[in-house]
């Protein structure tokens, strides 16, 4: 069933990018390699406030380091985004293209942290609770994290089998289709993998 899941643009453009540095195995999603790769200082201190500040010439981010691991490493995927996908100092820009790019941010944290193509090589237990726990486990991420990303993959395989199960006609039933809808349906297919 893992094979129906179908990854967005944006989780395809990380992939591409963690891929293009080497990043292959969940062992090389460390903070230490990962902050190496991308050049970016790490600086721990104790009950601070994490955030990233980034310009053209270096990036650093700062992070508490009385909170756990998994912790450290679930805050660091958010902070990672910034200096990787964005530009300018959010400080001084409007609350709505600051919200963008924390939301943006978020999604990142999810791909990044956890990346399907190093999910696909697990074999997985049976049930959903092994399945994050392994997960956790594997990526050295929190328990909720690790939820909150088997149930985003869950979703995106159940809506793959829902739109291929929909879908289908009979074949007494041949489609018809304008060549504008079949545009819109090759571009969908491009973007999601699931053929109609």
């Amino acid at each position: 069933m893992i094979q129906m899941y179908y990854k967005t643009p944006f989780e395809e453009k990380i992939e591409r990018l963690f891929s293009s540095k080497g990043i292959i195995n969940p062992s090389e999603l460390s903070i230490e390699y990962l902050s190496n790769v991308f050049n970016i200082q790490i600086v721990y201190i104790s009950s601070t406030p994490e955030r990233a500040i980034w310009d053209n010439r270096m990036s650093v981010i700062f992070l508490d380091s009385t909170k756990s691991l998994p912790e450290m490493r679930e805050i660091f995927f958010h902070e990672l985004a910034h200096p990787i996908l964005h530009v300018g100092n959010q400080l001084n820009m409007c609350s709505d293209f600051r919200n963008y790019q924390e939301n943006q941010a978020k999604i990142f944290q999810l791909y990044a942290a956890i990346p399907f193509y190093m999910i696909k090589k697990l074999n997985f237990p049976s049930e959903d609770r092994l399945i994050i726990e392994q997960l956790s486990d594997t990526f050295i991420v929190t328990h909720q994290l690790a939820k909150k990303r088997w149930q985003q993959i869950k979703q995106r395989i159940y809506s793959a089998l829902y739109l291929r199960n929909t879908t289908t006609t009979p074949i007494s039933q041949p489609r018809r289709r304008s060549k504008e809808t079949q545009r819109a349906l090759d571009k969908l297919y491009r973007q999601t993998g699931v053929r109609s």
